[in-house]
């Protein structure tokens, strides 16, 4: 009996911690959230690459067909609004309902690095509803390009 206690709680541990969303917000000195962002639709395709670290995210598009060697095409400063609308953006690709309705499908996966640079967690989510942009306080990944890019 005892042993089956043990086992539940730690498949209760594994389900919560895959359950989570990532944060920018909780993110620790040293520690990064490195994001690979897809987008196809029927009038764009664009690749990048999105490094987090807290309050600042260096952003890299892949030019090449091949998808290997990004180019930098600047970093910004994310205010404490900035996180926390992109803490929102992981929440709703987190939440578990189905993403589809729309022709444009955006690919995102993530990972969490540690400051001793191991990876913490990974997650992977497809997004063909179009909706994220019109969640109240959201930001979504492309608006952080186009302040790069507008």
């Amino acid at each position: 009996m005892k042993a089956l206690l043990v086992i539940a709680s730690l498949v209760a541990s594994i389900m919560m911690t895959y359950a989570a969303s990532p944060s920018l917000e909780k993110l620790q000195e040293g520690e990064k959230i490195k994001v690979r962002y897809t987008s196809q639709g029927c009038f764009h395709s664009s690749n990048y690459l999105m490094d987090f670290s807290p309050n600042k995210v260096s952003i890299y598009e892949f030019l090449d067909k091949k998808n290997k060697n990004p180019t930098k095409i600047g970093e910004l400063t994310l205010s404490d609004g900035d996180t926390a609308g992109l803490d929102k953006l992981f929440a709703f690709y987190g939440n578990g309902k189905e993403k589809i309705g729309c022709t444009t499908v955006d690919n995102i996966s993530i990972t969490v690095i540690d400051k001793d640079g191991n990876t913490k967690a990974t997650y992977h989510y497809n997004d063909g509803s179009g909706q994220a942009h019109r969640l109240e306080g959201v930001i979504t990944l492309g608006e952080i390009v186009h302040r790069l890019r507008p």
